[in-house]
């Protein structure tokens, strides 16, 4: 009797669990949809305004580099995924670039459970959805517009096709990844380490004929302007201490102001973070989803400045860290250090200005900082007990 009522608690438990998951799931689909759909019709994705805008120059003959109008800071072979988009008119571009950051934001989960190997049960698949859907980076992300998605997609279809040894299609997504954006360039040197001659020398040949491809068809005035006007304003010390960077720059910044100093620091740190993943990489056996996620990770540390909707590359990490403790059944203190991680990373301050002048003003604007590395710190130590 004691153990039938037992069987039935538990079933009962259960039950609810599942319900309440489901209705977490709808917030996690529901709620970002209203919200991208509010934006949508009160006015504009302002970055895909600035995408928009980019192209339209181009095609009239304008540098969009230096411009007044808007500041545009992506390499010229990134246009050729923009001027489709800037033939259409702007509202209907504008839904047709959210539906496509859509479906590129759900085929990256998709094949990363894939290629982790974990067919998530109901309750995994209900719980993590919403997480995802619901963090800042990643409503951020839809709401300006931004092209994170895509590069999270790219990345996760390379270590796809790395896993699968095809090593052109690998390096035809890395490298479609890198003429987008610079930073995964790091990744490359995670494959030199692991001597995957193979798949660099793709991946550099299709970068080489996609800038050979720009210089045909924009003109090498484009090249320089991006490197000539754009290129000091990267590396430029100023204006790392807003709320919105997230990277080490931003914290180095808050805490100690901007100057010679808060370069240095940066600038050794960087290098330190770099030497760590360095020294991990050449333990391991091959490329793995932990030190891959690392360099992910070390793409938004050292960068110059990662505004927060660049985090939403921070799935990749965040995914395989999770389906990595649940295999190995951890402790719980394993699971609450992860998922202080996450909600670091997850949350937003509406009102920054509040913290700036107090004592924890500079720890607290910069907790998106802090929940990566802390993500970093527990796939080092992962990686250090693995290897031995």
């Amino acid at each position: 009797m004691v153990s039938q009522f037992k069987v039935n608690t538990g079933e009962t438990r259960s039950k609810l669990i599942i319900v309440f998951l489901f209705f977490f799931f709808l917030l996690g689909i529901i709620q970002p949809a209203c919200s991208i759909t509010w934006i949508l019709l009160k006015g504009q994705l302002p970055d895909f305004e600035v995408y928009f805008q980019a192209a339209k120059a181009v095609l009239n003959g304008v540098s969009p580099y230096g411009n007044e109008a808007f500041t545009f800071n992506y390499p010229p072979t990134s246009l050729f995924l923009f001027i489709p988009f800037s033939l259409i008119p702007l509202f209907s571009g504008q839904i047709a670039w959210t539906i496509f950051s859509a479906l590129c934001l759900g085929l990256a989960v998709y094949l990363l459970f894939k290629s982790l190997k974990w067919k998530p049960k109901l309750k995994e698949f209900l719980f993590l959805i919403p997480l995802i859907t619901l963090s800042f980076p990643v409503k951020w992300t839809f709401g300006m517009g931004q092209i994170g998605s895509l590069i999270l997609l790219l990345l996760v279809i390379t270590f796809v096709f790395y896993q699968e040894k095809k090593d052109l299609f690998a390096g035809i997504s890395l490298g479609s990844a890198i003429v987008l954006k610079l930073s995964p360039l790091l990744l490359l040197g995670l494959f030199l380490l692991k001597r995957e001659w193979k798949l660099m020398i793709k991946t550099l040949i299709f970068v080489m004929l996609v800038n050979f491809l720009a210089v045909l068809v924009f003109g090498t005035q484009l090249t320089k302007d991006y490197f000539l006007k754009l290129g000091p304003s990267l590396v430029s010390p100023q204006g790392k201490w807003t709320y919105y960077n997230q990277a080490l720059s931003g914290f180095v910044v808050r805490l100690i102001g901007e100057g010679h100093l808060a370069f240095l620091l940066t600038t050794f740190f960087s290098f330190l973070i770099l030497g760590i993943i360095f020294a991990l990489s050449i333990r391991s056996k091959k490329v793995n989803h932990l030190n891959y996620s690392l360099v992910i990770i070390s793409f938004l540390l050292v960068n110059s400045f990662s505004w927060q909707h660049h985090f939403v590359l921070m799935v990749f990490p965040f995914l395989t860290v999770f389906n990595f403790l649940k295999k190995r059944k951890t402790n719980n203190l394993s699971w609450l250090v992860l998922l202080t991680s996450y909600f670091l990373i997850a949350f937003n301050l509406k009102n920054p200005a509040v913290f700036q002048s107090s004592f924890l003003g500079p720890v607290i604007l910069s907790h998106v900082f802090f929940g990566i590395l802390i993500l970093f710190a527990i796939i080092v130590y992962y990686l250090i007990k693995e290897n031995g």
